[in-house]
């Protein structure tokens, strides 16, 4: 077989995959919010299972620090997981206002006594600030 295979790669502007990926995935005013804020969610999570109160403050700026600081020293570790995809019950892109339902499973391990996983019912109100999506109020019910 004597075809020349070693072509060189086209240049980015040819590229098939590209224009197929933008098809696919509309980068619409939404679609870029929502992803913004499942990012802020996600670092949320993560902060909030790190037991580190200024990471959390970082993402909501208005967290009751001293609540949280008191119940964080409590727990030995603490996991924290979304049960479901975030349910977007307002998202207003142009203002930047989004209200975002989550429902979440706390587990701590207390230095104390054992106790049990926490289910909660999440309402997010965010806003978003020089481009940033940040919470601006978190309403955490206990699930039944």
């Amino acid at each position: 077989d004597s075809r020349n295979t070693t072509r060189p790669p086209l240049p980015p502007e040819e590229s098939k995959d590209e224009k197929e990926a933008k098809v696919v995935v509309p980068l619409t005013p939404e679609g870029i919010a929502k992803e913004d804020i499942q990012t802020l969610l996600e670092a949320y999570r993560k902060a909030y299972e790190s037991r580190d109160v200024e990471r959390v403050k970082r993402v909501y700026p208005t967290a009751p620090a001293s609540n949280l600081s008191y119940f964080f020293k409590q727990v030995k570790s603490l996991e924290y997981k979304y049960t479901a995809a975030p349910e977007f019950v307002d998202l207003n892109p142009a203002l930047g206002t989004a209200t975002v339902k989550v429902g979440a499973m706390v587990t701590p391990e207390n230095k104390g006594p054992k106790s049990d996983p926490m289910k909660l019912a999440n309402t997010f109100t965010l806003k978003r600030q020089e481009g940033n999506w940040t919470i601006a109020h978190l309403e955490a019910r206990p699930e039944k």
